[in-house]
């Protein structure tokens, strides 16, 4: 009798061992709903500059740029395009400040909310996949390509850049937790600075494509990786514990982003519809079922309120 128990244990160990996020609990209802965006393009990267000025960007990656405008609140969106080539990451300072990069190593500042942009190239065949600031004078913009070449850019005085370093794994996220201190990820790869990235330190974590990283608090960040992995940290980037590891036979697809309004309240977006949420800082996780089966690409949350965006003009808006 006791080996047949014994045997059950191994049994179910193995099961949840196969998903892709371990034990998951079951699907959970999420209130959304899908936007018409007027276009079929990726969308890869958006902000809301204030509660009723938001902007989502993404496009071709060497053939269209295209920018998503909504003036209230998310309800409509306005197309057009900014540049020849896909935008890959935003961000706003404030409800003035913002910042978009992208291929080739170009980027557009504004100062006025998205009224007007101004185009910068300052890295040219560079690509940027992420940037953060913590506040004006400290950003840090990460890119890379081919998983063998990575680049690490520091700015000051908003988009003033001031250094610019060469790795060899490509990068593909970048997190401030403070003013001085942040991580980046890539391919096998975590970075920290405690100096705004001037100087960095790699972590001896390994074992997948890193391709997001958020930081809720000051000490509880997160990290997600293409092959199903799901770190956790709670002290500042130190040290990160594997709640999930990459899995061995993926059923839903790769993982794409993950945001966490609080430590306690997270989301994780992926290919084919994927959709995951958690309520007790990752420790289980329920999949948010029937989202159209395109690839999500990244999630954004203002307040209660959600956006995930996706291939094929895919946007959704929750509520949680």
């Amino acid at each position: 009798m006791k080996n047949n128990v014994v045997f059950l244990y191994f049994l179910f160990g193995f099961a949840c061992a196969i998903t892709n996020f371990g034990c998951r609990e079951t699907d959970t209802s999420l209130n959304w709903q899908q936007l018409d965006t007027h276009t079929d393009k990726p969308l890869l990267c958006m902000a809301m500059a204030t509660p009723d000025t938001g902007y989502a960007f993404g496009g071709d990656r060497f053939l269209y740029g295209v920018r998503l405008t909504t003036v209230d609140g998310g309800n409509s969106w306005r197309p057009d395009s900014m540049h020849n080539k896909a935008i890959k990451s935003v961000f706003f300072l404030d409800k003035k400040h913002g910042i978009v990069t992208g291929q080739d190593g170009f980027f557009f500042t504004t100062i006025n909310g998205g009224t007007t942009w101004q185009f910068h190239q300052p890295q040219l065949w560079n690509y940027l996949q992420a940037i953060a600031f913590s506040d004006p004078f400290h950003g840090i913009a990460v890119g890379g390509e081919g998983y063998q070449v990575g680049k690490i850019t520091t700015y000051s005085d908003f988009a003033v850049q001031i250094s610019l370093d060469s790795l060899k794994h490509e990068l593909c996220d970048v997190a401030f937790s403070s003013q001085l201190n942040a991580t980046a990820v890539g391919y096998g790869i975590v970075q920290r600075t405690k100096d705004a990235g001037r100087s960095w330190q790699q972590l001896d974590v390994k074992g997948d494509n890193y391709r997001a990283i958020c930081f809720p608090t000051r000490q509880t960040g997160y990290i997600i990786g293409l092959a199903g992995s799901i770190l956790k940290t709670t002290d500042e980037g130190e040290n990160w514990s594997v709640l999930q590891a990459p899995a061995t036979l993926s059923l839903n697809g790769e993982l794409r982003d993950v945001a966490f309004a609080d430590e306690n309240t997270g989301f994780i977006c992926g290919d084919n519809g994927l959709l995951l949420t958690t309520e007790n800082g990752g420790r289980t996780w329920r999949t948010v079922p029937n989202l159209p089966k395109v690839k999500l690409n990244t999630i954004t949350l203002k307040g209660k309120t959600g956006w995930i965006l996706g291939n094929k003009g895919t946007l959704i808006r929750f509520s949680f």
